[in-house]
Order: C-alpha cells, then structure tokens, then sequence
C-alpha cells in the first residue's frame, strides 16, 4: 500500500511539472475540465515523431485506467489523428 504521505507528495509534483509544461506552452492547465482534454492539448504541440518513440517506449504496458494511462491513450489518439489527416 502506498504510503499517503508520499502519494500526496508526488500528484503536486505532478500538478507542478504539468504547470510547467503549461507554462512553457502557453496553455493554462486549469482551462481544461479533464486530465484527457488537458493532454490532447498539450500532446498536439509535439511531432508525431517524438510521440511514436514515446508510444514505442511505453509499450503496452500503460494503458491501464490511471493517469498514465490516459496520458498514452492521449499520445495514440494523436498519432492516429495525424495518420488520417496525413
């Protein structure tokens, strides 16, 4: 079981680096109703090319229903989007 101090500690270390990154991409995080929303639009502001070698990295084995989960659901969604309009 995870220790709920820690678990705290790491989703704003999340909130933080996805400010950030935010940030740096002239999105405000709180704009968006859902983590998808939220990184559909973060993950359209990167080549396809650095997506697919981070589809390729992840695998398989993160697509569970979590956060991660949604975020390479997100990277898929939008390398099949760039497929079909391509």
């Amino acid at each position: 079981m995870h220790n709920p101090g820690n678990v705290l500690t790491e989703f704003n270390s999340f909130i933080t680096l996805m400010d950030k990154v935010c940030e740096e991409l002239g999105l405000k995080r709180l704009d968006y109703s859902t983590p998808e929303e939220l990184f559909q639009a973060v993950l359209g502001r990167y080549s396809v090319k650095y997506l697919s070698n981070l589809d390729e990295m992840m695998g398989e084995d993160y697509l569970r229903d979590d956060l991660l989960g949604i975020m390479h659901r997100a990277v898929r969604a939008r390398i099949e989007e760039s497929r079909r309009s391509a």
